[in-house]
């Protein structure tokens, strides 16, 4: 048995930029024509800013043209509204655009959180019994948003950066053809340092996804309302915190050294760049001593080629940065959403009448150790099974089986009921921050009839419209209380197969008879099995299965098994 294979690649190839593409596309698909307006204005904006440049070239040249005969007050005001005109034009199509495009972001996010989501919800439970699978929901889940500042750099650069660089250079063109080639040795520098910088960011977000995992877990051990009183009680907390700390630590230490690194590259590059600038500069002085170029053209590119480095020092530090470390992000999370999930061909089968289990073995992720072994077993429509042993006996592991939850290691499964035709109460059983009687029903249309009615048989005497969170306003149930919860919610959906594990642990003696009484009531049409410690309350069950160090040991009624089984004797007597 295997959990989910994920293939890993290298960042940018052929099939992964195609995976790019086909994610851009999928964000697009949200609102097209949202998609495009925004883009859009992100094109306007980085034109009318690169037209600022010859615009500021017609006020100086025509303030020179006017400083020496006088003459053409006119081109003057006309040069100075036209370089208004631009600017404003800028500043409106730049608002614009970041306005409408964070609303898309939260679109965006929304969408792929949920296909995220539902990806997660298509993992077996087995999966997350796996410690590398839950290392790499964490880090898919950070590539959610890794994704969307991904697919804003790249339209960015297509979009904003692009345009205002080809304008920019065909007007260098016609100055001097030289300043193009010292604009391309700029971008070839950027290009080479971020490539070096791409791998770098990955490999770091790789080595510091485990410790993540962890500094989160022991973060919520320390800061959720449950376990803070626990804490507290028992002087817990310096022992989590050091466990934290060293999490972060070690995240530090490979950040740390991921920055030395990305220092060292940046400060190589910067040389190079200013190296570059000085050049442009060179080149300049040099056209305006020859008289190839006008004073207002020399200050206009004087200024563009200035603003042109600031721009491209935000290209590399900023967009192309981002570009980086999101790309890692983004890889992790097309890898999850993509990933393969081995089909097994053992497991359970549908279509027959009775629940069996052939020579069923189980065994969990990374164990060697068979915490179910060679398990037979037939139960029949319509019967109520108690299952009954010690801790660590395999009882829960036999429920999630039942439950299909978990696929054998070896044997098979047949069983009559489909997924969604069976319920349950786990031992771990969740208070959900919803109305009580949302908590039972998890629907916007329920039968508040039959919520009143199983409330009332669980002996549940809160108001239905309670909320169950403290947090939000409601309150906090108690452990027997929210057991009762944990049983109606399992009863009302009417299914044919209840498993329930431990459903009484947390009730007081009167209130587990009378829950006892109830389930033989409500199981009379159902096939149950129900995992129990107190032996006193399994009589009503038509036959009991008796489980030890994962074998099961004795199969029959009460009086077979006090007969014919020494161990359920024992467990009896002890009762």
């Amino acid at each position: 048995m295997k959990c989910i294979l994920f293939r890993k690649s290298g960042i940018m190839n052929f099939k992964n930029v195609k995976k790019y593409c086909k994610l851009t596309y999928e964000v697009f698909k949200i609102s097209p024509v949202h998609f495009i307006f925004i883009y859009v204005l992100f094109g306007a904006g980085a034109l009318t800013s690169a037209l600022g440049v010859p615009a500021l070239q017609m006020v100086i040249d025509s303030l020179t043209k006017f400083n020496i005969n006088h003459e053409k007050m006119h081109s003057v005001f006309l040069a100075v509204i036209i370089l208004f005109a631009v600017k404003m034009l800028n500043t409106l199509f730049s608002y614009l655009a970041g306005f409408l495009g964070e609303t898309y972001d939260l679109k965006s996010y929304k969408h792929l959180l949920g296909k995220f989501i539902r990806r997660c919800g298509s993992l077996s439970c087995i999966d997350y019994e796996d410690k590398n699978t839950y290392e790499l929901i964490s880090k898919a889940e950070s590539g959610v948003k890794g994704a969307i500042s991904f697919i804003n750099v790249v339209m960015d650069l297509i979009t904003n950066y692009a345009v205002y660089l080809t304008v920019i250079a065909v007007y260098l063109i016609r100055v001097n053809s030289a300043l193009i080639f010292v604009l391309l040795l700029i971008l070839f520098t950027v290009i080479i340092e971020q490539k070096i910088k791409t791998g770098l960011y990955s490999k770091t977000e790789d080595l510091a996804a485990s410790d993540k995992v962890q500094s989160e877990y022991y973060a919520d051990c320390l800061l959720t309302r449950d376990m803070v009183k626990e804490n507290k009680t028992n002087g817990f907390e310096p022992f989590l915190l050091k466990k934290l700390n060293a999490g972060l630590k070690n995240i530090s230490e490979l950040k740390n050294k991921e920055t030395k690194k990305a220092t060292g590259i940046s400060l190589l590059s910067n040389m190079a760049v200013i190296l570059e600038y000085l050049g442009t500069i060179v080149i300049l002085s040099v056209c305006v001593i020859r008289g190839s170029i006008s004073v207002g053209a020399f200050a206009a590119i004087f200024y563009s080629v200035d603003e042109l480095f600031s721009m491209l020092e935000n290209l590399l530090y900023g967009r192309l940065k981002s570009f980086s470390e999101t790309m890692g992000k983004m890889n992790n999370y097309i890898i999850f959403i993509d990933a393969d999930v081995e089909k097994e061909d053992k497991g359970c089968i549908s279509g027959q009448k009775a629940v069996m289990f052939n020579n069923v073995s189980f065994k969990y992720p990374g164990s060697s150790n068979l915490v179910l072994e060679k398990i037979t077993f037939k139960v029949d429509s319509r019967e109520t099974i108690a299952i009954v042993g010690e801790n660590g006996s395999g009882k829960t592991t036999l429920a999630r089986l039942l439950l299909g939850l978990f696929k054998p290691f070896d044997g098979n499964i047949i069983n009559p009921f489909e997924t969604d035709n069976s319920s349950a109460v786990f031992q771990d059983h969740a208070e959900y921050p919803v109305t009580l009687s949302e908590n039972i029903t998890f629907s916007d249309k329920a039968d508040r009839e039959r919520v009143s009615v199983l409330s009332k048989k669980s002996g549940i005497t809160e108001d239905k419209d309670t909320v169950l969170s403290v947090e939000l306003g409601g309150k906090e149930l108690s452990g027997g209380n929210l057991q009762k919860v944990a049983i109606a919610r399992a009863l009302y959906k009417n299914h044919d197969l209840l498993v329930l594990d431990e459903p009484t642990s947390a009730l007081d003696p009167i209130s587990e008879i009378e829950m006892y009484k109830t389930f033989e009531k409500l199981t009379k049409d159902k096939t149950a099995f129900i995992i129990t410690h107190r032996l006193g309350s399994v009589k009503f069950a038509d036959r009991i299965m008796v489980m030890k160090n994962g074998r099961l040991v004795g199969f029959g009624t009460h009086e077979e098994l006090i007969n014919t089984c020494g161990y359920y004797g024992e467990l009896w007597n002890k009762a």
